[in-house]
């Protein structure tokens, strides 16, 4: 699957022809009373999947077209023009409607495994997809020889916001940290809430001096919608650069983590930072 999905729209209709033209051929050699036309129906759904409404919807055309041309064999001699065209409608209808219920499918789907993989709140990624991008960032990151910077983001007492103003407060705040780190980052950052009120940022490609500025910019930028929101809220950044990245995410995050910690203990509203030659 994830093979097919690196290919473009036209490879993959090249391969489902592939696929088609051996089972026409097979059906034309049986004859009118053995039909392997059922078997179309299974590229219909490899393009529906792996290239899109329109690609699938050609091949249907197509394939219902071979498919009538299979079974033309069969019609008496003096069926009346009537019949070829409702037999031709039918039969490239059916595989319009399969290429329809597939693409339906696989669009389902993949809207599930997004779902899966964010969090429902505030629309950044979940912990499950942080891990997994997380270790697709670090393998680039040590393939190129690369930095990388990473932040641990927890806010002060956030429990005793849910507790005084309600959850709806809460919400708010945890929606207007996930604002700044949507928009107060760049395309190639991750950015992921962790827990409750706990944030990752991981920043590729960013060296130490990018890695302080990016944090202590951060920093300003959550006062500031803070403020916009009218709560008094500060957060304790644990942050880190590493040049030769981590081994894991493992050790990665347990080290944001902790120097997290440090911020917190140190009286929190401020960040504490690590280089990690």
């Amino acid at each position: 699957m994830r093979w097919l999905e690196r290919r473009s729209k036209l490879d993959v209709f090249a391969l489902s022809l592939l696929a088609l033209i051996p089972i026409v051929s097979a059906d034309l050699k049986l004859g009118p009373y053995v039909s392997l036309s059922v078997l179309s129906l299974a590229p219909v759904f490899l393009v529906a999947c792996f290239g899109g409404r329109l690609v699938a919807y050609t091949y249907a055309v197509i394939a219902g077209v071979c498919w009538f041309a299979a079974d033309y064999q069969i019609f008496p001699r003096d069926t009346g023009p009537g019949v070829f065209i409702w037999a031709a409608c039918s039969r490239i209808g059916a595989f319009v409607l399969m290429a329809e219920v597939s693409t339906f499918v696989r669009q389902l789907l993949k809207g599930q495994a997004a779902l899966a993989r964010t969090d429902g709140l505030t629309g950044l990624a979940n912990h499950r997809a942080l891990r997994e991008q997380a270790a697709r960032l670090l393998a680039s990151a040590q393939r190129h020889a690369s930095p990388i910077s990473a932040a641990y983001i927890d806010c002060d007492n956030f429990k005793q916001i849910n507790d005084a103003d309600g959850h709806a407060a809460g919400d708010q705040v945890l929606k207007a940290v996930a604002g700044v780190l949507t928009n107060g980052t760049r395309p190639t950052d991750l950015s992921a809430r962790v827990g409750g009120d706990e944030f990752v940022l991981l920043m590729p490609g960013t060296d130490r001096i990018g890695g302080r500025f990016a944090v202590a910019r951060l920093q300003a930028e959550l006062a500031k919608a803070m403020e916009g929101i009218g709560r008094k809220v500060t957060f304790s950044i644990g942050a880190a650069t590493f040049d030769a990245p981590p081994s894991s995410v493992d050790e990665l995050l347990a080290r944001i983590d902790e120097c997290q910690y440090r911020a917190k203990k140190s009286g929190k509203d401020r960040f504490v930072y690590h280089a990690a030659a």
